[in-house]
């Protein structure tokens, strides 16, 4: 039995979004985090299934790249947060309304550094004599 190469990529599609869905609600209730973490957790993971499981590639490699940017952005948001609260004590109302600004932006930053650097890894190399 044969599958054709469009319903193998909505396959992928759709086992990708329920093992995100899984992952973000598994990373986010196990360490307890706070909202902006749990949010983050499914714009990416909802933005990375949606552009990436659709192209070639093997699912193992697909899953491991999402498993391995929800536990990044589980880092990244802790770290955040931790610089976050330090430095709110240090400047008190000031930093709410950069906090509140910022925060989008440099989550994008990882967002699209670890896409891109996905996009990488799914590559398939071609030699100069394919070309």
């Amino acid at each position: 039995m044969k599958m054709e190469r469009g319903v193998f990529r909505t396959y992928h599609l759709v086992f990708g979004i329920f093992a995100g869905i899984m992952a973000s609600f598994t990373l986010s209730f196990f360490f307890h985090t706070n909202i902006e973490l749990t949010f983050m957790l499914l714009i990416f993971n909802i933005l990375y299934i949606l552009l990436t499981f659709p192209l070639d590639g093997a699912l193992m490699k697909k899953l491991c790249m999402l498993l391995l940017g929800n536990v990044i952005c589980l880092i990244w948001n802790s770290l955040f947060l931790m610089f976050a609260v330090a430095t709110a004590e240090y400047f008190a109302g000031f930093f709410d309304v950069l906090y509140i600004i910022l925060n989008p932006f440099l989550n994008l930053i990882w967002v699209v550094s670890f896409w891109s650097i996905s996009l990488t890894i799914f590559a398939v190399p071609r030699r100069e004599s394919e070309a």
